[in-house]
């Protein structure tokens, strides 16, 4: 038998001792050395909006009330009008999502009142319409309970305030505007002839509260009824009124026909009409009113003309037919939705339809001009001061730009 030296003894255990330790290395369980992945972090809560208020960075649903599904066909043009135009400043506002809905009421305030419940329980942030001043007053209550504003078509401030507010041409705002103008140019002496109706007595209101406002002094205030034997039968008195007051500046009221016949009176009883200028609260455009000389020379108001002009060729290039007069209201009031969402989204505000918002005293650009709303639910307009001549309306002053100017 042979015997080993020590030394291979030695070397031998060496070996068996590496292998051990290798076939204990190879039966334990790997190390881990990855780091666990770090809990997932929990997105933020959506914001809980209160009645009224709107995510800035979303869509906003807009309900267009418009005088549409009646028998009326003229009505129901207007209707199409309105919804054109509101249609065409969505599309000037691609970077504002705007889901329009319409909603017709037929101009009947029964059904303004249910166009609104439907519009509030389907999600409508901001209510555009109705038209007549009936329609709004009962939508508006509806609307002011679930925190929704109404840009109406209506340019009577009698059914302004709280959260209606008025896009049409008011009384309020032509007056100011004339006013202004007349007191800049030293007529200070106001006189008004109204109408014994409804309009009437809006006009009266109109001129008195701009009157305060424009430094004039409301000297004489006279009335006749709208009729053939009511204004001859009321003409001296209306005139001795103005005349013994000392007016220089003349507010009429009244419109058309009833306007040129109730002018008539003044010369024929003995105002003399080179030291008084006539100003009238309606549209004088017509060429008609050049042909009563007491009306010549008259200043009356108007949208800016090429403002006016722009919209008209663009409105009808896209849907081929004229837009109707009211049409640039409810582009404005789309306008003034489009313009409040995009000051939301770049203040991250929730209340873009506050009334502090909505009253800016920097107003909106309007397809006619600049306008602004105003507290009391109104709006102020930039409008031009046109002049009656035998050769058709001439710009007296033009409307301004921007506000903060004289007269506006």
């Amino acid at each position: 038998m042979r015997i080993l030296s020590s030394s291979a003894t030695t070397f031998l255990r060496g070996v068996a001792a590496t292998i051990a330790l290798t076939a204990v290395a190879a039966c334990t369980a790997p190390v881990e050395t990855s780091t666990a992945p770090a809990a997932p972090v929990a997105e933020p809560a959506p914001a809980i909006l209160a009645p009224g208020q709107i995510d800035p960075n979303g869509p906003v649903n807009v309900a267009l009330l418009i005088p549409s599904g009646g028998a009326d066909a003229e009505r129901n043009a207007l209707a199409q009008s309105l919804e054109n135009a509101a249609r065409l400043a969505i599309a000037d506002a691609p970077d504002v999502t705007v889901n329009l809905r319409t909603y017709s009421t037929a101009g009947d305030p029964a059904r303004a009142t249910q166009a609104a419940s439907q519009a509030i329980v389907e999600g409508a942030d901001v209510l555009v319409g109705p038209l007549f001043s009936a329609s709004v007053a009962a939508a508006g209550p509806i609307a002011q309970a679930a925190g929704v504003p109404v840009l109406s078509f209506s340019n009577n401030s009698a059914v302004a305030g709280a959260n209606v507010y008025v896009l049409g041409n008011t009384f309020e705002s032509r007056a100011t505007r004339l006013l202004s103008y007349a007191a800049a140019n030293g007529l200070r002496r106001t006189g008004i002839i109204h109408t014994q109706d409804a309009e009437g007595n809006a006009a009266l209101n109109a001129v008195r509260t701009a009157a305060s406002s424009t430094g004039t002094d409301l000297v004489a205030t006279s009335s006749y009824p709208r009729s053939r034997d009511g204004i001859p039968a009321a003409g001296q008195a209306f005139t001795n009124a103005m005349t013994s007051a000392g007016v220089n500046n003349l507010v009429m009221s009244d419109s058309g026909a009833g306007l040129v016949y109730a002018s008539t009176f003044l010369p024929f009883h003995g105002m003399n009409m080179s030291e008084v200028q006539v100003i009238g609260l309606q549209d004088l455009s017509d060429r008609a009113f050049a042909s009563e000389r007491t009306l010549e020379g008259a200043w009356f108001t108007t949208p800016d003309a090429g403002r006016a002009a722009a919209f008209q060729s663009r409105y009808t290039a896209r849907y081929g037919t004229s837009p109707h007069a009211l049409a640039p209201i409810a582009y404005d009031g789309i306008a003034v939705v489009t313009a409040l969402m995009q000051q939301a989204r770049a203040t991250g505000n929730v209340d873009a339809f506050a009334a502090t918002n909505l009253t800016s005293p920097s107003g909106f650009t309007g397809v006619e001009g600049a306008f602004r709303l105003t507290p009391g639910g109104g709006n102020e307009r930039a409008l031009a001061i046109m002049e009656v001549t035998r050769d058709g309306p001439q710009l007296v002053d033009p409307a301004p730009g921007r506000f903060g100017v004289a007269g506006f």
